[in-house]
């Protein structure tokens, strides 16, 4: 299970069961959402779920956090490792390729004012020195120019394009050793 990890300005703590409704209300909110794939399930169905975080569809390695800020703990985004989809989501049954991807997601009203790159380099740091991961991946979409500079900025490099969510998107990545190199 993952740990509590702090930043100079995060807690990152493992989501748990109080944190569900947190998580509805961003998968909600249509400005957030314009850039992920379209969840195939409402907040209603999910809801009704026990597992709702899809734990042991084994879709999380390396742990699911909910980031809080220090200043207030009120809660802003999630940040995640799981499998890659290969298929898109829906698509029954659902594919994964090789990939642990990272993934997140955070309020827009905190948008531009780092907290996921802050995040996103704590989270790899904690994957990779206690050996849980041994790369770190991710794609987006090809207009979504903000998380190619976040996933720039927390250390993945671009490696071309790769087959996931139903279709071919631009890959990044960085291998824990490159990671503990630099």
């Amino acid at each position: 299970m993952a740990e509590v990890i702090e930043t100079d300005r995060l807690i990152l703590r493992p989501i748990d069961e109080d944190d569900k409704e947190f998580i509805f209300s961003m998968n909600e909110n249509a400005q957030m959402m314009e850039t992920l794939p379209e969840i195939p399930f409402t907040s209603a169905e999910l809801r009704k779920r026990e597992d709702w975080l899809f734990q042991s569809e084994g879709k999380i390695h390396g742990g699911a956090w909910i980031m809080l800020t220090k200043e207030d703990n009120a809660p802003i985004g999630s940040i995640i490792f799981c499998k890659m989809p290969l298929s898109e989501y829906g698509i029954a049954p659902v594919t994964y390729t090789d990939h642990v991807e990272i993934g997140y997601r955070c309020l827009p009203e905190t948008w531009g004012k780092g907290y996921t790159t802050e995040a996103g380099k704590a989270v790899i740091s904690y994957v990779f020195e206690n050996n849980i991961l041994n790369q770190v991946t991710a794609c987006t979409d090809d207009d979504n120019l903000a998380s190619q500079a976040v996933l720039k900025k927390i250390g993945l490099k671009p490696a071309g394009r790769t087959d996931c969510y139903g279709g071919n998107f631009p890959f990044f990545a960085i291998s824990k050793e490159d990671w503990l190199a630099s």
